[in-house]
């Protein structure tokens, strides 16, 4: 095996594995491989510690089909080949690239009868459990996406024309990645002011194995704070070295400064490093490059080293006060990367727009094909990046009542509570607040035969959700009735 410049590897493989997967498929299975959350490895009989290599060679391959090799060149960067071993556990990358499509061969083999063995309640299961985007944000859906699924079922159970799912207040993207999951519509846009969110999203889109390999490496190498002497952090450096040569296109280095951003966004939304990001162009030098990444892989050992001091230091005071009888070891905290390829796939489907939210609404409002999924920011709420008043939420409700007239359909989240404090000691009487907010989102759609239901939120504090439509929901209640009716669940 050898490795060339420009992240060409050579490597001798069974031309039984060549012919299964040939030209770019070939590259496409590794890198989906990368992107198997843990799960799905272990679905696959890819063990944590010292898998048997023949059992895995053997398995598809008899000795003679073993032995007939042919080399073959591979396009992979560092970070990808480094993510092979360590998934496999192989001692050589040769080995790993051959467990990898020895056991994806098989899974492909066995696909069918697979999902035959898959009872349809085992199917239902597996087809609702939420994907996750990778990004916490203020406003998150998730809690929501049951309901999501049942309405946007009803929206689309008819359709005799093509559906356009938009949302243009992207959030975590959480709501328009599963809707794009189910597959209900014939295309998604959605669309978000932040242009490092944006980034995120589109760099998990085209280069998601790309992502999730340099962040395993920043999450497995350890540094040293004279990184010039440490053979660890030039093996980083190689990393980011071989990753601005990926790619064969003259934007090749847009694309590698757009993925540093992407990561050092995940991690900053993570809070494992605390600052922002600019809202500078990311034109970095590579030097600047080199030094963003050695700098992230310091705060995220920071990041753990904290983390585990802390749980520490309440172990300790529980054993202490008697509460806990032997201390217990506490592992590092690892980073869950397995989001990645689900949400990928999703993404693929989506389209992103960066802009103001109302402006770029003003070219769907009143045609009909395009159905409105709305979660602006909650009114007076802190937590969010961009601020959006209460005349923001009018001249919204203004937009989508202009696309209800031409048989246009939306759905607009709203929290007809008001602001909790963030000090749970905090005695307060939130009744009379709680009526000033209710009647603020009631104004902006009373009169217009809009529908509405109320789903309690967080019980514990009183904090409740509204979603109002313009179509008619099978449990939804008239909005314009609302005085002698309650609707909650």
């Amino acid at each position: 095996m050898k490795i060339f410049k420009n992240n060409i590897t050579s490597v001798n493989l069974p031309e039984k594995l060549l012919k299964a997967f040939p030209k770019h498929e070939l590259c496409n299975t590794l890198k989906e491989f990368i992107l198997l959350s843990q799960k799905e490895r272990n679905a696959l009989k890819i063990k944590k510690r010292n898998p048997s290599l023949n059992d895995n060679y053997y398995v598809i391959l008899s000795p003679d089909e073993y032995n007939n090799r042919k080399c073959k060149t591979l396009r992979l960067s560092h970070a990808e080949r480094r993510a092979l071993l360590h998934f496999t556990k192989a001692g050589t990358l040769q080995d790993a690239i051959i467990i990898t499509l020895c056991t994806m061969l098989r899974a492909k083999n066995n696909e069918e009868k697979t999902a035959k063995e898959i009872s349809t309640d085992e199917q239902a299961k597996k087809e609702e459990t939420p994907i996750s985007t990778g990004l916490s944000v203020m406003g998150n859906k998730k809690w929501f996406l049951k309901n999501s699924k049942k309405i946007l079922t009803e929206i689309t159970k008819d359709k005799t024309q093509k559906l356009i799912l938009i949302e243009p207040f992207m959030g975590s993207g959480i709501s328009i990645v599963n809707a794009a999951h189910w597959d209900m519509f014939d295309d998604y846009i959605c669309w978000d002011t932040d242009k490092h969110r944006i980034n995120y999203f589109n760099i998990i889109k085209k280069y998601p194995s790309r992502f999730k390999s340099i962040l395993m490496c920043l999450n497995s190498i350890s540094f040293e704070q004279n990184y010039q002497d440490n053979k660890k952090v030039e093996e980083m450096i190689d990393i980011i070295t071989d990753s601005c040569k990926l790619y064969k296109s003259d934007n090749s280095y847009k694309i590698l400064c757009d993925l540093v951003d992407a990561i050092e966004y995940w991690m900053i939304n993570k809070k494992i490093i605390k600052h922002s990001l600019p809202d500078a162009e990311n034109d970095y030098t590579l030097e600047e490059i080199h030094n963003k990444f050695f700098n992230l892989s310091n705060e995220m050992r920071e990041w753990k080293e904290a983390d585990k001091q802390k749980r520490l230091n309440k172990q300790n005071e529980k054993l202490a006060s008697g509460e806990l009888k032997k201390a217990r070891h506490i592992n590092e905290k690892s980073i869950n990367l397995d989001f990645v390829g689900k949400a990928s796939s999703s993404l693929q489907k989506i389209n992103f727009k960066q802009g103001n939210s109302l402006e770029l609404l003003k070219k769907y409002a009143g045609k009909p094909e395009y159905i409105i999924m709305c979660d602006p920011p909650y009114i007076d709420t802190k937590g969010y990046t961009s601020e959006f008043t209460y005349e923001h939420h009018k001249e919204l409700a203004k937009l989508l009542l202009e696309h209800q007239k031409s048989n246009g359909i939306f759905l607009y989240f709203g929290r007809p509570t008001a602001p909790r404090s963030l000090n749970t000691n905090d005695d307060i009487d939130y009744t009379e607040r709680d009526i000033v907010y209710k009647r603020k989102y009631e104004y902006l759609f009373w009169g217009n035969g809009i529908q509405y239901k109320i789903y309690e939120y967080d019980k514990a504090h009183g904090v409740k959700e509204m979603l109002t439509t313009s179509f008619k929901v099978s449990d939804f209640l008239p909005l314009d009735e609302i005085e002698n009716q309650e609707n909650t669940i």
